[in-house]
């Protein structure tokens, strides 16, 4: 197993303790939070995995499915009257922001993040963590 493998595995399975954590005890919002984080989470993993696709193409699939995550996640911010969806938001808005950069050719400076393409998420496992268990409380 190569470390690549290794992490990936344990942010899969992260992924899916918070998920469940947040559908077993969090409200509605944390639900769909999780639900946005499943389906951008999966699928940049299982991108970020494979060998066979290039760099062009591991990068426009990952800016395609982190868009579509923060506009989700604007959705969910902007219906919600919890404030962590807003912090979920920025932490996608600055993942989206990155991409935009290399794509604009300015790689150069962003060469010691590229390893991070889907650090984004960590962050944003924590605060649905937190959102379910602060609900559960109330």
């Amino acid at each position: 197993m190569t470390g690549k493998t290794f992490y990936h595995g344990l942010q899969l399975a992260s992924l899916l303790l918070t998920s469940l954590l947040a559908f077993r005890l969090g409200s509605r919002t944390e639900k769909i939070g999780a639900a946005i984080l499943l389906a951008a989470g999966i699928p940049t993993i299982l991108i970020l995995q494979s060998d066979r696709l290039s760099e062009v193409t591991v990068n426009a699939a990952l800016v395609v499915i982190d868009t579509l995550a923060l506009l989700a996640f604007v959705n969910l911010a902007l219906r919600s009257r919890k404030f962590w969806p807003l912090w979920g938001t920025s932490i996608l808005l600055i993942a989206v922001t990155k991409h935009l950069v290399v794509f604009l050719q300015l790689r150069a400076t962003l060469q010691p993040y590229t390893p991070f393409h889907s650090l984004w998420m960590i962050p944003v496992m924590l605060l649905i963590i937190l959102g379910s268990l602060r609900d559960r409380r109330r």
